[in-house]
């Protein structure tokens, strides 16, 4: 209500009962917008992070980035250092642009540069576009927190602050729930699903490889429950330089070599592949007489051959592992694995009779990421394991 009192020798005087200030008001359908419309940026950050956070793995796998761990980390560093940077810089310039503006510019500038991330080539466009998205997260905490300051009645913005700030974790579990379909609960999980899928070859006397040493827990599983017998066949992923998690080819124990396309662009050297595939060659003798020092492999000639993985990832290691298998002529060879990325079981198919997978549909990814338990073999498990 306003009320003007007039005279002649008396300044006009105007009454309101508004507030003087905004966090005065009393809570009304502009705060419920407010909340709303703060919150649902948070939940998308929240996802946006999560999602991020899932596929790092994936970068050491990519043929592109073949980031090592320490590049990982030095990505995820410069992620927080926006975040800070943002904050402490928008912060500022909070009261010479104004709210509203703030916000929609820091939004602006995260959309930008989370879309400018998957157009990385190197390293530094990598950490440069993930140290501008942290900017952008960053300036958009001080944005929201400027506002719940400001505009919400002051009797209830403790309870808004952790209404909006604890949204965040809504969209982290919104993506933690986005990649659950396609995590195995662990290799024992994986192989009971594959040895479904593999059904068909129970009671023909399978013979089942496991590439060592992570797919030999899922080899005695598989050929548990289709009455086969269970090896290894041996071969191993040559490393680029550098890092070598990221596969640029594969040797079987015959020295039969498989180098991808990427070899070169990693910066592996002729002498390098020749010292890798020495390297390799010598680990695959000495585990040879490790994990079967009383016998000898057992023939796939003739018979019904399953070679299984934990994953595809380049394919590299399960080509060399085929071809190692295919010298020796069984009835049939078939490529067993729970997951694949899509490039690698396409590269594996032809080289096989049958391809069973249960999920292929991934572009790039760490194998690892698959799986919510994914720890390490060691050799003394996979000696007890072929001695049962």
């Amino acid at each position: 209500m306003v009320n003007a009192h007039t005279e002649s020798a008396v300044p006009a005087v105007v009454e309101t009962d508004i507030p003087a200030r905004l966090d005065r008001l009393s809570w009304g359908r502009f705060h419920t917008l407010v909340v709303v419309a703060l919150g649902i940026t948070w939940i998308l950050d929240g996802l946006e992070v999560t999602l991020a956070g899932a596929v790092s793995g994936a970068l050491k796998q990519s043929p592109r980035l073949h980031f090592s761990n320490a590049d990982v980390g030095f990505a995820a560093s410069a992620y927080l250092a926006g975040a800070v940077t943002g904050a402490v810089l928008f912060g500022w310039l909070t009261d010479r642009l104004g709210r509203k503006r703030l916000f929609f510019i820091t939004l602006a500038v995260y959309l930008v540069a989370t879309a400018a991330t998957a157009l990385s080539w190197d390293l530094w466009s990598f950490v440069l576009f993930r140290f501008v998205t942290g900017a952008g997260i960053g300036g958009e905490y001080t944005a929201i927190n400027s506002t719940i300051q400001e505009v919400i009645p002051a009797r209830y913005r403790g309870f808004t602050d952790l209404v909006i700030n604890g949204s965040f974790w809504i969209g982290a579990a919104l993506g933690a729930a986005g990649t659950r379909d396609m995590i195995f609960r662990d290799r024992s999980d994986a192989a009971e699903q594959l040895a479904g899928a593999l059904a068909h070859w129970r009671g023909k006397n399978p013979l089942v490889l496991a590439i060592p040493r992570g797919a030999v827990p899922m080899g005695a599983i598989v050929a548990e429950r289709l009455a086969g017998d269970l090896d290894v066949v041996l071969t191993r992923k040559l490393g680029a330089p550098g890092n070598p998690e990221f596969a640029i080819g594969a040797v079987d124990e015959t020295g039969w070599t498989y180098l991808a396309d990427h070899a070169k662009a990693t910066g592996a050297t002729r002498e390098y592949v020749e010292r890798e595939i020495a390297m390799q060659l010598e680990t695959m003798r000495r585990r040879r007489a490790q994990y079967t020092p009383a016998r000898a492999p057992l023939d796939p000639t003739g018979r019904i051959a399953i070679v299984v993985d934990d994953g595809l990832a380049t394919g590299a290691t399960m080509l060399t592992a085929l071809h190692a298998v295919a010298a020796r002529r069984p009835q049939h060879l078939v490529c067993a694995v729970p997951v694949g990325a899509h490039q690698a079981v396409e590269r594996v198919r032809p080289h096989a009779d049958e391809l069973v997978c249960l999920d292929g549909s991934m572009e790039c990814f760490a194998i690892s990421q698959c799986y919510r338990r994914f720890p390490q073999v060691d050799d003394d498990e996979v000696v007890a394991i072929l001695r049962r």
